[in-house]
Parts: C-alpha cells; structure tokens; sequence
C-alpha cells in the first residue's frame, strides 16, 4: 500500500494561535477535565471524547490559544457560513494542543495532538438542527491510542504539521471533522477526512467543497446527493469506486457483501466513504481501518458449518471498523455486523489507481497459482516451513490476504523488517514492477496469532493474460526459502 506523505501546515494548523495559556492536565489527582470542558465549551460531547483520548495517550499539559480572526482560513470558513445563511453573525475559535511533558515541549515526541473547537453565533434559529448558538469540533488530529499491539490497525494515517508561537511540531494521525449543520453536513466532513489523507496540504475548505457540489448554499444543510460527492472527487483527481443499495429505486448491488469490498479498499491502504440510513435518516462516516479479534469464531465456522469455501479470507478475522463519526468523535468503532446490508445505501472506496479487479477476484486467482505450486512441489527438504505451507495448501487451510502495493513501498516494509541482507531484496526489486496486487500467504494458525505468514504472491494490476482467463497474471511468489 502506498505510505501517506507529511502534509505541510495548511488552513488552522498554520500560524493561527494567540494569547496561549498553558494548563496542568491533573492526571495525578485523577482529573477527568469534564469541569475543564463545560466550563469552556459548552460541555460539548466531542470535545469531551478529544479529552478523554488525549488522557489515554498520557498527557500532562494542555496549551488553550485564541484563533487569530485575521487568519485567512478563518475568515474564509466565516464568509463561507454568511453566504448559506443571512442570519449569521460572527465567531469564535480555539485551538487547544496535548503534550505528554509538563511544560512546554521539547519536540514532536511530547506533541499528542490538536483540536480547533469553533463557536457560531446566528440572529435566531437557521435550520431545524442549528439555533442561535453551536458550538463544534472545526478539526482535530490525534495520535492514535491503539495500535497494532492491540489489533488496530489504522491503514489511512499521516503526518500532519502544525506551527506554533512556541515552535513547529508534527503528529501522526487522520483528521477528524464535525459539521457545522449550515454551510457543512456529515458528507462534508466525511469528504474532508478522506481528502485530507489524499491532497498533498492535507485538507479542503467547505467552500472548495460547496463550488463543486452545484447546489444552493442555502439548502446546504439537507445533505450532498451522491452526484455532489461524486463532482467532489473528480474535481481533485480522486479515483474511486462506488457500491450502491437503493431498495426505493431496486438497485442491488450483485455482491451483497459489501463487508468484504469495504475490507479490501481499506487493507489497501485507502479510506472509503460509508453511508448507511436509520429510521429514514441517512448518515456518512470516513472509515480508516478495522480491527482483528484473534479468537473469532467466525472463519472456522464459515469453512466448516456453512460453506464448503476453499480458503480462509483474512476479513474472516476483521471484528469493528475504526471510523470517524462527526456526531461522536474520532477513532470509535463500529461492529462489522451492525450494519446490516437492510442498513447499506452507498460505498466509496478511494484509490490511489484505478485498477481492473477488486481483491476477492485476484485472491481467487492467487489460491490457484499457490495450490498448483504447491502440487508441483509437495516438498522441500530442510526447508521446513515451507513443507508447512505446501501441507495447508493440500488441505484448503491457506489464509490469504490481499493488498495494492507500490514496490517502493513493499522493498522499504522489507528492509525495515529484514534487514539489507536478504539477497532476495535485490531480485524482487528487479521483478516487481511499479505497482501491484501482493497477496500474503498464511495459516489460521500463524494469522490469527500474530498476523505471520509463509510470504506473498504478486500479481499484475494491469495486465491481463489469456492463460487465467482474463484476469491478472503472476509476477513472482515469495515462500519460506525460495523466490
């Protein structure tokens, strides 16, 4: 999968603080820092998750500084309300930032994250969801609390640069946004979390947003359509694809298991957009990564009970999307069987290329390369592992997870885990062409332990042969011993 580059400070996270005033986070005494938010910002409950996040993460001081009102982003994001609604009056924002030290940091390593909590204030009611006063989560961008250690594995992550009176510093996170209800809805903030991980700045304005949606500002707040998100995306250079369910217009899409195609954008290293409806309300959530639960029940009892399948998927293993949800918070999870496909409305799995076939395809043509290999060559003396490997192959026991990779990206996750003296190194870096489909080979065994495996397959993205009739062909194959 391709490796996010840093984005620059860009918008709020360049030059915007003033009048700074630190603050002792309390984390002796048991502080939980509920006072802190509802006396400073309405007790608002997505500020009050950014807090408790931050504790997890360890913090020991908080800096609290006014956004300049002279910053251009936000006038920009000021004027972008005005023109949604003649009721708008003024703002005001903040932005508080967490350190692990206790006064002022020494560098990145003491920087947990930021947040720009906004305040907007109207001449009476706008809308049905806004009244004189809202106050909300602008952009915030933490450190992830859980890793890989704990089965967490956020795929969509960057690193983010933001400028301080006091100095510069970097986190390493996915930008989480909530709407504002008047110039922004929960596609808005959607889309900006998925864009902010795929522009080179690392973000987009509403009203970047709003000029290619084509429709009238001040009917923003009844939500973006689908061709609106869509004119967003081709207008930066987003290539994606799209899964549909309307039962009012009886479109299904032929895969009912949405699940599995949502898996394969996000283990590729992309985040999708997700919408589902409840009690005829429609709602969009940026999906960044999932978690494993290694005890599942769930591949075993696929294999076993209720199909005859002739391999295990890795998404088996997958228990809960990690996700960003503007009416929550950020980094929160969402069970792989709640939304159930009645729930399902529409998918959008970014890419960084179009490529001809999704993952369940290529892993079909990957079984049946590893499975012939492995006819033709039952065993290798001395090379127990992969006698391990040709074993599971003859009995259907494979597991096999797939990923779109860019061979930069594969040769620098091999140096950093191998070392430079795998000699192999050098041979694959002279087969692998730019990019391609890599699908690792394991056990249920090594999988669900430690996510090990025998090695990978590599398979074409763009190219075609007539001997696997029609789909992509095999480049190389990486086993315990051999290339």
């Amino acid at each position: 999968m391709r490796m996010f580059p840093p984005a620059a400070p860009f918008g709020f996270r360049k030059d915007c603080g003033i009048n700074p005033v630190w603050h002792n986070a309390s984390l002796a005494s048991g502080h939980s820092n509920f006072q802190f938010v509802d006396q400073y910002f309405d007790s608002c409950n997505t500020v009050q998750r950014i807090f408790s996040l931050a504790r997890k993460l360890g913090f020991r001081s908080f800096c609290v500084e006014d956004v300049d009102p002279s910053t251009p982003a936000f006038i920009a994001d000021n004027e972008e309300i005005s023109q949604c609604t003649p009721v708008y009056q003024k703002s005001k924002a903040y932005r508080v930032s967490f350190f692990l030290s206790e006064s002022e940091p020494k560098g990145s390593e003491d920087f947990l994250g930021y947040v720009i909590i906004k305040k907007d204030f109207y001449n009476g009611r706008v809308n049905k969801n806004v009244s004189a006063e809202r106050m909300y989560v602008y952009e915030s961008v933490l450190k992830p609390y859980r890793t890989e250690k704990e089965n967490n594995f956020i795929r969509c992550k960057r690193d983010y640069a933001v400028s301080f009176s006091f100095g510069d510093y970097t986190v390493n996170g996915a930008l989480y946004a909530q709407q504002n209800a008047v110039s922004s809805v929960c596609a808005h903030v959607g889309l900006r979390s998925v864009l902010s991980l795929m522009l080179p700045h690392g973000d987009i304005s509403y009203a970047d947003i709003n000029a290619h949606t084509k429709i009238d500002k001040r009917t923003i707040f009844e939500g973006l359509d689908p061709i609106s998100i869509q004119n967003v995306l081709n207008a930066n250079n987003i290539k994606f694809r799209k899964i549909v369910h309307e039962p009012t217009q009886l479109i299904v899409p032929p895969d009912k298991a949405y699940n599995r195609n949502l898996y394969g954008y996000i283990e590729s290293g992309c985040p999708a957009l997700l919408a589902f409806e409840f009690h005829g309300e429609r709602h969009v959530v940026p999906v960044l990564g999932h978690t494993f639960n290694e005890d599942t029940w769930i591949p075993e009892a696929r294999r076993w009970y209720f199909k005859n399948m002739p391999y295990y998927s890795s998404e088996g293993w997958l228990s809960t999307y990690l996700v960003h949800d503007d009416n929550f918070g950020p980094y929160l999870c969402i069970p792989r069987e709640y939304l159930e496909f009645e729930r399902f409305r529409l998918l959008y799995g970014v890419q960084w290329d179009h490529y001809a076939l999704c993952y369940d395809k290529i892993e079909i043509v990957a079984l049946d390369r590893l499975l012939q290999f492995a006819a033709q060559n039952p065993m290798i003396p001395n090379i127990p592992w992969y006698n391990r490997f040709a074993a599971h192959a003859k009995n259907r026991m494979l597991v096999l997870r797939s990923m779109y990779m860019y061979r930069d990206d594969y040769i620098q996750k091999r140096i950093q885990t191998d070392g430079n003296s795998d000699a192999n190194i050098e041979r694959l870096l002279n087969i692998l062409p730019d990019r391609f489909w890599m699908v690792e080979v394991s056990c249920p065994e090594l999988f669900s332990a430690s996510r090990s495996k025998f090695g990978e397959i590599f398979l074409a993205c763009d190219t075609i042969d007539a001997q696997f009739n029609g789909h992509a062909y095999p480049i190389a194959l990486r086993l315990p011993g051999l290339v």
